[in-house]
């Protein structure tokens, strides 16, 4: 699954989430350009985003916390994640 979205946003979204405890376990995208972020099947996060596919991904050891802190650390601008089920792939356009 890939989506487009702001990296500022992202970080936000990825902040109200309890990654270092809880893992994410499923992503799926719905109508309307939102991404849902589900984990510990007891919270979910929805993501604004521009989703270039439809469908879910069931993920175990991808590590969102390494996504969080890699766009807390760069300006806000556009990036790709290409999610997969063990691994969240982040590309940046500079």
């Amino acid at each position: 699954m890939k989506v487009i979205v702001s990296s500022e946003t992202l970080a936000l979204t990825l902040k109200k989430m309890d990654l270092d405890n809880n893992p994410v376990n499923k992503i799926a995208s719905t109508d309307g350009g939102l991404i849902a972020f589900i984990h510990n099947d007891s919270s979910v996060v929805r993501l604004h985003c521009e989703v270039s596919d439809s469908g879910a991904c069931e993920q175990n050891d991808a590590r969102w916390d390494w996504v969080r802190d890699l766009v807390n650390s760069v300006p806000e601008q556009p990036i790709v994640l290409d999610i997969q089920e063990q691994r969240v792939k982040v590309i940046f356009e500079y």
